[in-house]
């Protein structure tokens, strides 16, 4: 029976699928953090609603891609369940998260980031490394920790270019909060790449890539807003295909072109920051041993109606050539944040209107 008012105004809850459903299929969600890998996952869903999880992911054997390299903690990328190697990354974790606690205590974001950029190096107190390997790291760059490492730092990161902005406006203030905010932007594209590496191989990270991408976007905006001394005008952005079942060749264009955008602009955001000069790519990571998903076969390349960001002029009195590919790639990170935001949540969500509104802002 239909009951006058509540079809129109009353509560609702809408069900948006984020890739085709086949016909008897299980339809999950999520309840937990999807970044973290299996064990994690179930510790916490039997600590807060008591089940344990039986999705695709979770019973897959031998356990899927995104698992094993979440919990990888070798450079060879084989999972180690030596019980000496399980209680060194419990170590890592606890120390990750004291770093955080501290930080949310003191508001120190200069303390904090020297510390997890020393535990991403492999340098802590008490640790008999004294200097960071030029060959190696201490975690997988994509392992979990790594990823709750990369958040922190992107965030601490841009605080404490804020804070030296504030506090000091001399030439090498400026200069110095400058470089802190290239860490940020280094920070935030690594970890929108890594977890839009994982999202390829599992499309339940949608969500999680979409939030990080347009992350990314905004940061590289910020960065250039207070390095460009000027302000640059986009005439016009890319559009994507709103189709969910063209999300995969969607995603594979876009990986391909913003892997060119940033052959050269990656080299100068990481200059000087000795963790992210070890990173060769942070969208493509095969220089890691792991497969190159940047690549785009002809027939993908026809379906996926991308449109590359070369096709759109800049009006900027920017006299640095990577700056002008930066505002590429922040456009190319916006934009594709959006398609798959419009995806999860649907146009009128508050992620599609923030993008919505960077882009008028710049227009």
């Amino acid at each position: 029976m239909k009951v006058p008012g509540l079809t129109k105004y009353g509560p609702r809850v809408v069900a948006r699928s984020i890739k085709p459903i086949k016909k008897g299929e299980e339809v999950c969600i999520a309840y937990t953090d999807l970044l973290q890998p299996k064990e994690m996952r179930h510790c916490d869903l039997w600590s807060k609603y008591r089940f344990v999880c039986c999705c695709e992911r979770c019973s897959a054997l031998p356990e899927m891609y995104v698992d094993s390299i979440l919990k990888s903690d070798a450079w060879s990328l084989v999972t180690n369940h030596d019980n000496s190697k399980e209680a060194d990354c419990d170590d890592l974790a606890e120390f990750l998260d004291q770093t955080i606690a501290e930080y949310m205590s003191d508001g120190n974001p200069e303390a904090c980031c020297k510390k997890l950029e020393n535990m991403l190096c492999g340098i802590l107190e008490g640790s008999p490394i004294q200097e960071p390997s030029k060959t190696n790291f201490r975690l997988h760059p994509l392992h979990y920790l790594s990823l709750n490492a990369y958040i922190a730092l992107s965030s601490a990161c841009k605080v404490l270019s804020t804070n030296l902005l504030a506090t000091d406006s001399n030439k090498q203030s400026k200069s110095r909060a400058s470089n802190v905010h290239r860490a940020s932007v280094g920070y935030s594209l690594l970890l929108a790449g890594a977890t839009h590496h994982l999202f390829m191989s599992e499309s339940s990270l949608l969500a999680n890539s979409a939030v990080l991408w347009v992350s990314a976007g905004e940061s590289i905006i910020d960065f250039l807003r207070i390095s460009c001394k000027t302000k640059f005008k986009l005439y016009s952005h890319p559009e994507f295909p709103r189709e969910a079942y063209k999300c995969k060749e969607t995603s594979l264009r876009f990986l391909e072109c913003i892997s060119k955008k940033l052959t050269w602009s990656w080299l100068y955001l990481v200059r000087g920051l000795y963790y992210l000069e070890n990173v060769k790519s942070p969208v493509d990571f095969s220089w890691l041993g792991l497969e190159n998903t940047c690549q785009v076969t002809e027939d993908w390349r026809n379906a996926a109606e991308f449109c590359l960001c070369d096709e759109y002029k800049f009006e900027t009195e920017t006299c640095i050539e990577e700056y002008r590919t930066l505002e590429q790639v922040a456009v190319c990170c916006l934009a594709y944040g959006k398609y798959l935001a419009t995806i999860c949540w649907g146009q009128e969500s508050y992620l599609v209107h923030r993008v919505g509104k960077l882009f008028h802002d710049i227009m």
